[in-house]
């Protein structure tokens, strides 16, 4: 099942939208880093042919292989990790908040909704409605600072490229 695809059942529809979002997430994990782990000797096992070729130009082959090198083993995997992050903090920040609508669906005397909160939506919005609005319990203190550490390194991501201020 494909994020965004519903089930007859209303009941379990949430779950399992959550559930198949994440693991489309796990295997796109997965799939990259076995890629990466065989993409990068057959990259430089071909640098190295074209190392070979060239010789007669040393200087210009030798520039080109070592950026090869560094794109591949360093730049590409950097790349595809960041943009796995980016995506799996989407994924759980909308997925809270469909958690938070689908809580008031089937709660209509709740009177507040996450989008009527300070955060609106996003994680902020989200903890307070989980905390507040509607307690769910079995969420820690400490699950709820991962979630904040993970939109850091995001934001840092997005904001920043992956660069660390220390001022931040």
């Amino acid at each position: 099942m494909a994020c965004g695809e519903r089930l007859d059942d209303p009941v379990d529809e949430h779950r399992s939208e959550t559930d198949s979002c994440l693991i489309i997430l796990r295997d796109y994990l997965n799939t990259v880093e076995q890629a990466l782990e065989t993409f990068e000797p057959k990259a430089k096992k071909a640098i190295g042919e074209k190392w070979k070729k060239t010789r007669g130009r040393f200087v210009e082959a030798a520039n080109e292989e070592i950026q090869q090198i560094i794109r591949f083993s360093a730049e590409y995997p950097k790349q595809l990790r960041y943009s796995f992050i980016i995506q799996l903090y989407v994924e759980l920040e909308s997925r809270g908040k469909a958690l938070c609508d689908e809580i008031n669906k089937r709660n209509e005397q709740l009177l507040l909704t996450v989008r009527d909160l300070d955060g609106r939506g996003n994680l902020k919005g989200i903890q307070t409605f989980l905390s507040k609005v509607y307690p769910v319990p079995g969420i820690t203190a400490d699950q709820w600072q991962e979630l904040h550490d993970l939109r850091v390194i995001r934001n840092c991501l997005i904001h920043k490229n992956g660069e660390i201020d220390p001022r931040d």
